[in-house]
């Protein structure tokens, strides 16, 4: 990604990307569907994904609707979710490129820097695990990956954030 797209993005979130409103007022799509196909709007409640047309002023938008952010990145090219200044529509593939996994795992069992980025490059370490980047390697791999390691995970759970 350009140096310039990737300071854009930055400054539209100011932390993780979030779910619209339960109450977003759906003909505020139109414009940002903008003749699209296949567009996504994660809204918070919605439920599983269910397909709608929205139609005003004589325009069409066909949109799907979910809470499962997973499930809208895989049916869809781009996905309108709440930015710090508001509703934007975004590239299905720049937001795949945004998931982690993060992984909690007891202290005293918590890999050196060295060690985990020989074992999991780019990831990053966080006070109770790490977060890896699952763009080029499933969740799955990861925790098959801390298995073979013998690295005891408590929990863990796929996030969105912005990657250096």
């Amino acid at each position: 990604m350009a140096a310039g797209t990737q300071a854009a993005l930055c400054s539209m979130f100011s932390g993780p990307p979030r779910p619209l409103p339960s109450e977003f007022p759906l003909l505020q799509l139109i414009p940002l569907i903008n003749h699209r196909t296949h567009v996504g709007a994660w809204v918070r409640g919605a439920g599983a994904a269910h397909r709608l047309t929205i139609m005003a002023k004589g325009r069409c938008a066909p949109v799907f609707i979910g809470e499962d952010l997973g499930r809208l990145l895989r049916c869809c090219t781009h996905v309108v979710l709440r930015a710090a200044n508001g509703p934007v529509a975004m590239a299905a593939e720049e937001l795949i490129h945004w998931r982690a996994l993060q992984v909690v795992i007891a202290t005293p069992h918590l890999p050196g820097p060295d060690l985990l980025d020989d074992i999991f490059p780019g990831a990053q370490l966080e006070p109770t695990g790490f977060s890896v980047p699952t763009a080029t390697r499933s969740p799955e791999e990861v925790l098959s990956e801390c298995v073979r390691q013998g690295i005891p995970v408590r929990e863990s759970r796929v996030v969105y954030r912005q990657h250096p």
